[in-house]
C-alpha cells in the first residue's frame, strides 16, 4: 500500500504542482527562487520516478525468473514420477528381468523423455509452440580400458536430425558447429540469441540446416555440454541442443537485455534439474554398456 502512495505522489501529485508553481506572481516569491524549485521539483520527481521504475523492472525480471523455475521444476518433477510409476506397474505385473537385462526399464527411452520434457518446459517459457522447438542429444564413451575405437564414437540418444544425410562424425568435425567448438573444449557452451545474425559474423558457431532455411534462418540455439565420469575422467559424455524456428527465445519477453537474462537463467536456474538426470542416466548407460561387454565376453 505504501508503494502505491508514493507512485501516487511522485507519477501524479508532484507533476501536478509544477504549473501551480509557475504561475506564483514575482511579488509573492523571487523568480530566481521560483525556477530553482521548479527545476528541484523535475528533477526529484525524474529520480525517484526513475528508480520506482527501476524496481518495477526487477521485480518483473524477478518474477519471470520465478515463473520459469516453476516450468522446469514441474516438467522434472513429471518425469520422476514417471519413472517411479513405470518401475511400480512392471514390478507388479512382473516386466523386469534382471537376468537378461541389468536395468529394469529402457534407458534410451528415458533419455528421450528428459529431452522432450525439456523442450516442453523451454516452450513453456518462451511462448513458443513446442512445434517449433527441438531438443536433441549426442553421447559417446570416453576412453576407458577395454574400450574400442567404435565406443568412442559420437551417437544420436535423442531427438535424432537427419543433419542433410551427413554422418554424425564427419559433422563434429565441421568447425561451424556447436559440437565442433565444445568437442575441442573452446567453450562448455554456446549460446545462439539470433542464428541469422551470428552465422553471418566471422566466428560461426551454429550450422544452418534445411530446416533453418525454411524459416529464413529466423530462430535461436543452445548447445551445452554434459558428462557422467569418476574423479579422474569422464565415462559418458554428451551435448544437448536446443533449437528454435521462426521465433527466438526472447521475442515474447519484454525485459532489458533479455538475451542475456534467459542465457544465465538457462544456466543457473534451468538446465540444472536436467543436467543432473541426464547424467545419472549416462551413468546406468555406461553401467549397461560395460556390463553387457563383459557377458559377451563370457
Amino acid at each position: 500500500m505504501k508503494e502505491k502512495y508514493r507512485k501516487f505522489w511522485w507519477f501524479t501529485v508532484l507533476p501536478f504542482l509544477i504549473p501551480f508553481i509557475s504561475d506564483l506572481k514575482d511579488e509573492w516569491i523571487c523568480p530566481k527562487l521560483k525556477w530553482i524549485i521548479i527545476i528541484g521539483t523535475i528533477a526529484i520527481d525524474f529520480y525517484f520516478s526513475f528508480i520506482t521504475l527501476k524496481k518495477e523492472e526487477d521485480a518483473q525480471k524477478e518474477l519471470f525468473v520465478q515463473k520459469a523455475v516453476r516450468y522446469a521444476y514441474s516438467y522434472a518433477h513429471e518425469l520422476m514420477e514417471y519413472k517411479r510409476d513405470t518401475l511400480s506397474h512392471d514390478l507388479e505385473f512382473g516386466k523386469v528381468d534382471l537376468k537378461n537385462n541389468i536395468l529394469p526399464y529402457d534407458i534410451h527411452m528415458r533419455i528421450i523423455d528428459i529431452c522432450r520434457q525439456f523442450k516442453n518446459a523451454i516452450s513453456s517459457i518462451t511462448q513458443i509452440n513446442s512445434e517449433y522447438v527441438t531438443c536433441t542429444l549426442i553421447y559417446r564413451y570416453s576412453s576407458y580400458p577395454g574400450a574400442s575405437d567404435e565406443d568412442t564414437l559420437w551417437r544420436w540418444a535423442g531427438g535424432r536430425d537427419p543433419l542433410d544425410k551427413l554422418d554424425l562424425n564427419e559433422f563434429v568435425k565441421e568447425p561451424d558447429t556447436s559440437y565442433y567448438h565444445i568437442i575441442n573444449r573452446m567453450t562448455n557452451f554456446v549460446y545462439i540469441p539470433r542464428k541469422d545474425e551470428i552465422c553471418r559474423s566471422a566466428t560461426k558457431m551454429y550450422h544452418l540446416g534445411n530446416r533453418d532455411k525454411m524459416y529464413n534462418d529466423k530462430g535461436s540455439a543452445f548447445s551445452i555440454k554434459i558428462a557422467f565420469g569418476n574423479n579422474t575422467s569422464p565415462l559418458v559424455e554428451g551435448i544437448l541442443t536446443v533449437s528454435t524456428y521462426g521465433k527466438y527465445f526472447t521475442e515474447e519477453m519484454d525485459l532489458h537485455d533479455a538475451d542475456n537474462v534467459f542465457q544465465r537463467m538457462l544456466l543457473d536456474e534451468i538446465f540444472p534439474y536436467y543436467k543432473k538426470l541426464l547424467e545419472t542416466e549416462f551413468g546406468m548407460l555406461y553401467l549397461r554398456h560395460t556390463y553387457k561387454e563383459k557377458t559377451d565376453k563370457e
